[in-house]
This record gives structure tokens, sequence and C-alpha cells, in this order.
């Protein structure tokens, strides 16, 4: 009976044992599942285990609750880390829009200052150019007032001379063709007379040379009137392949009258290619020079103008014998209104504004000058299409 009894509570508390932890495990196996399931939404108040007694699956039950606590306070780590980065977004968002408005206010704002620049750039070279203008209107008015005066003058001997004609004219107009009269013999001996008087065949010889020497006069006043529409092109933004010879050519004639009473011009132009540039602004800086060269010589001086091609660059040479530039100066020479002369002779702008025009044209402009021995500006252009991309590439913009 004693064995009956023991089997019995063997039984009995395997039962029991089999039964408290099977309950464990489904609990255990149910918060596995629940938080598998809810771990995604962040809720895990259901998924704890009742801890109850001390034995192996009671700490199991800890250390999974444990578990559940981490993740739980790992989620909200997580929820609060997103919604800060939320907000930084929106903050960010904001702080982008704000910038990209401030931007677009700001570029506006350039791009009317650069419009201004321009502007005033413009009313620069328009200024120094009317400068320029008004130190070659001596001159120039000059050049143009010696073949208008002599051909006033030839005007005048063919006025006298187209009366002697009207004269004799008149005289034969008098002579019947068919009276042999004595009147008739005396007008035709008076019309001889006048004839020979008259000096008919000098005159025609004279008045063919007159003509001849008018038209070249007149020809000479239309070349200067010719070259200064060609400076007062500068104001333009127009360019042509051209060749700067040419260039040089109408600025010599417009510049002669200042330079040719106190210094010779001693010119050395090869041929080269031509390029691409706006006319009368490269006019205006070789005026610029030339007048800058003359001012520079006291008296019998000597300014040398050379041109030549060398590796794809046009190079224009304008050297003086005059009184140099000291070396402190050099540096200063391109700044706006800085300038070596008197009170009152120059504005101090047109090195400044030559070296902005040669830059616009890809070029450089550069001098080498000594103290008391002269100066040599050079102008350096490229030949190939460098310039013209550059200007298609200002024009876009």
């Amino acid at each position: 009976g004693i064995a009956l009894i023991e089997m019995f509570l063997v039984t009995l508390f395997s039962f029991v044992l089999g039964t408290y932890l099977t309950k464990k495990l489904q609990g255990l196996r149910q918060a596995a599942r629940s938080i598998s399931k809810n771990i995604t939404g962040g809720e895990y108040s259901h998924t704890k285990i009742e801890v109850t007694g001390n034995d192996e699956l009671s700490e199991v039950a800890e250390a999974f609750n444990k578990l559940v606590t981490s993740l739980e306070n790992e989620h909200k780590r997580k929820e609060k880390y997103q919604n800060e980065l939320e907000t930084l977004n929106r903050t960010l968002e904001g702080k982008v829009i704000e910038r990209t408005s401030l931007l677009y206010e700001r570029n506006n704002q350039l791009e009317k200052s650069n419009q201004e620049l321009h502007e005033a750039q413009q009313q620069l070279i328009q200024a120094e150019k009317m400068a320029s203008v008004g130190l070659l209107a001596a001159g120039v008015a000059h050049e143009i007032n010696n073949p208008i005066a002599f051909v006033t003058s030839n005007l005048n001997t063919l006025k006298d001379y187209t009366e002697t004609y009207r004269l004799i004219s008149e005289q034969l107009l008098t002579l019947s063709p068919n009276s042999i009269s004595e009147t008739h013999v005396l007008q035709i001996n008076k019309l001889l007379t006048s004839v020979q008087d008259a000096e008919l065949a000098y005159i025609n010889q004279d008045t063919q040379d007159l003509i001849d020497e008018s038209i070249q006069g007149l020809a000479r006043v239309k070349s200067i009137v010719k070259d200064l529409k060609q400076f007062s092109r500068a104001g333009s933004d127009e360019k042509q392949w051209f060749d700067i010879n040419t260039c040089l050519t109408t600025t010599l004639n417009m510049v002669s009258g200042q330079l040719k009473y106190h210094c010779t011009i001693e010119k050395q132009l090869n041929p080269v290619p031509k390029v691409f540039i706006n006319v009368g602004k490269i006019i205006q800086v070789l005026t610029n020079l030339l007048i800058n060269a003359g001012q520079a010589i006291h008296e019998n001086g000597r300014i040398t103008i050379t041109s030549l091609y060398k590796n794809n660059h046009v190079i224009v040479s304008i050297a003086d014998n005059g009184s140099g530039i000291e070396p402190k100066h050099i540096d200063k020479l391109f700044d706006p209104f800085f300038t070596t002369k008197k009170e009152g002779v120059g504005t101090g702008l047109g090195l400044s504004i030559s070296y902005g025009i040669i830059q616009d044209h890809a070029g450089e402009l550069t001098v080498d000058s000594e103290l008391n021995k002269g100066s040599c500006f050079n102008i350096i252009l490229p030949t190939d299409d460098k310039n013209k991309q550059l200007m298609e590439t200002s024009n876009e913009q």
C-alpha cells in the first residue's frame, strides 16, 4: 500500500509540475508572440510576464521582462530622435526656403548692381572718349582746315577762270557767221586779243590741276570724317574681324596733328591676321596711348609703332623716348583716376579704361618703362576664337 501511495504522490507531483511548467512556457511563448507582433507599434505594456516564484523559469521571465523594458526604452528613444529629426527637417526646410528667397533677392540685387556698374562703366568710357575728342579737336580741325583752305582758294581761282570764259563766250555770241563787214573783222580781232591776253592754254592746264587738287583735299576731309566715325563707335558693343594695322592707320590720321610738330613717328607694321574686336574701342585705346606718348615727349622725340604676330597673338607696341615712369608708379598705372600728369591735364581714366577694354577682348595691356628714357606699352590680342567665345558667353548671360 505504501508503494502505491508513493507512486500516486510522484505521479501527482509530476502532473502538477508539468502543468506549472506548461503554463509558464505558454506564458513565455505568448509574450514572445506579442512582442513580435507589437514591436513595430511600440506597444510593450501587455508583453511582460507575471513573475511568481524563484525557480529557473521565473528567472527566465525576469530576463524576458528586462529585455522588454530595454526594447521599450529603445523604442522611446527612437521615437524621440525621430521626432527631433522631423522637427529639424522642418526647420531646415524653412531655413532653405528662407535662404533661397534671400539668395534670389541678393541675386536680383547683384544683377541690378552689375547693370548699374555696366552703365557707369559706359559713362566713364564715354567721358574719356569725349576727353580724347577734346584733345584731338584742335589737331583734327587743323587737319580739316588745311584741305578746306586750299579747296576754297582753288574755287576762287576757278571762279576767275570761269569769268574769263564767260567774257570770251559773250564776245563769240556777238559774231555773225555770215557777216564780213569791217565791224565783224574788228570783233574777231578783239576776240583774238582777249584769247591771247587770257592765256587760255595756261588756264586749261591750271584748271585741271586745281580740280585734281580739290578732289584730293575733299578726299582727305572725307577720310578724316570716316576716321572720326570709327572713333565715335566706341560706345557700341559690336565686334568684328578686323585688321589692327588699319586701326593704327586710322588712329594716326586723327592724332597726327597732336604729334607731328614735336616728334617723329616710325611705323613698323608687319602683316598680321585679323582679330575679333570692337573697332571703335580699340581705336580709343590706341588714341589714348599715342596721346600719352606725345605728352611724355617734350621736343625732338620719337614714337615707334610696331605690329607683329607671335604665338597666336597680335602684338601692338607703342614706344616713346620720353620722360618715362617712376618704378613706384608702375603698379598704380592702371588704377582709376591715377595720373602722373599735372593738375588739369587728363582725367586719370585713360589707362584704366584702356586696360578694361583690352581685358574685355581677352587680351593683355602691359608696360615697360625706365625713368628719363621712355616707355613701351604693349597690346596683346588673341587671333583664335577665344575672344569671340568670350563675347558670345557674355551676351548669353
